[in-house]
């Protein structure tokens, strides 16, 4: 597993400041960013269209079933399509599958959402961070946050209130399941989107 660290400040600094200090900037911000919502957006646009297409033709159940047996494929669908060295995957605080599960880095970038959030009253557009290989200090790698935010049809799934099938399915597909519980808005998760040296060399 490649190891990484975060320019040292999360020691250095205490972690309500850290979120603000590791906002990206500099003359690769474009570059990042160009490659980060190509695959963000290629992401959203398949699950979105298989998951309305599921809530339209199968309701709630029939949405969680194929995220439970296909969400994941998707985006590793995605992942062998993008160029080498743009890596993307899910993240959330309250997650389903484990998988999405965030690192210490994903759980700043949380932070960092909801610290504009309260300041701005509206979450940002993205997040880029910069990060540094473990073992080679020359060797940077960017990562570019999305934020997934509570949709009204999300809410079948992930809201406060819940359909009896559907907790009986969550139970079924998800026994350890903490996804719920959101209000229309909320931040649900993010798109997190690793961008390494081999994208960013010109040939």
């Amino acid at each position: 597993m490649k190891k990484v660290i975060v320019f040292g400040l999360i020691a250095a600094l205490g972690v309500s400041a850290v979120a603000e200090e590791l906002v990206m900037r500099g003359d690769r911000r474009p570059v990042v960013t160009n490659y980060g919502q190509s695959a963000a957006k290629a992401l959203k646009t398949v699950l979105k269209s298989n998951l309305q297409e599921k809530m339209k033709n199968e309701g709630p159940v029939g949405a969680m079933r194929f995220c439970a047996n296909n969400a994941m494929q998707l985006t590793n669908m995605i992942n062998r399509d993008a160029k080498k060295g743009i890596r993307i995957k899910r993240v959330a605080l309250k997650y389903r599958n484990p998988a999405n599960e965030p690192d210490k880095l994903d759980k700043l970038a949380f932070e960092y959402f909801e610290q504009m959030k309260a300041k701005d009253g509206v979450y940002p557009a993205d997040f880029i961070t910069r990060l540094r290989h473990k073992q080679d200090k020359d060797i940077e790698i960017f990562r570019y946050y999305e934020p997934l935010i509570i949709e009204k049809p999300c809410l079948a799934c992930h809201g406060e209130t819940l359909k009896q099938e559907v907790k009986a399915e969550l139970k079924h597909l998800y026994p350890q399941d903490t996804a719920t519980g959101y209000k229309l808005g909320d931040l649900r998760g993010l798109i997190a989107v690793e961008v390494t040296p081999d994208a960013l060399v010109v040939k």
